[in-house]
């Protein structure tokens, strides 16, 4: 991108102008494709916000599911509880329909999430296992 002299624009735009359009016609012609381009970007950005409100309704739903299962560990772990292991491996199920669903959400196969996640964990160890240091030093790529 670079930047443009907004005047300079205004007369060089102007050989794109279909000739046949005649000067009474031009305002018409103009708010016409106006209302063509707002109309187009309307149901651009409505697309855009249905993604990401499926995203974040999926993401609050994986939180919630997530805390169900860290529930049940602190009762096991520290309140003595007995939580039977078809009941967690339901919250677990739960887990993953919502990381599909936020996936789906984003357009993204969650074969794709993971492939990048073992990635991101091969760079992070690489003698293929863990190491203390190395989880403490993380380099993430960011973008």
């Amino acid at each position: 991108m670079f930047p443009v002299d907004i005047d300079k624009y205004s007369l060089e735009v102007l050989q794109y102008r279909n000739p046949s359009v005649i000067d009474d016609d031009v305002v018409t012609n103009a708010a016409l494709g106006l209302v063509g381009e707002s109309a187009e970007l309307q149901k651009e950005v409505t697309k855009a916000m249905q993604q990401w409100l499926k995203l974040f309704e999926g993401s609050l739903n994986l939180t919630d599911a997530s805390s169900n299962v860290s529930e049940m560990i602190k009762k096991i772990k520290f309140q003595d509880q007995n939580i039977p292991l078809e009941k967690i491996i339901r919250e677990l199920g739960d887990v993953a329909y919502y990381f599909v669903d936020c996936c789906v959400a984003i357009g993204v196969r969650p074969s794709d999430v993971l492939s990048v996640n073992l990635c991101k964990l091969e760079n992070r160890y690489p003698n293929g296992k863990f190491d203390a240091k190395a989880s403490q030093n993380r380099c993430e790529v960011r973008e």
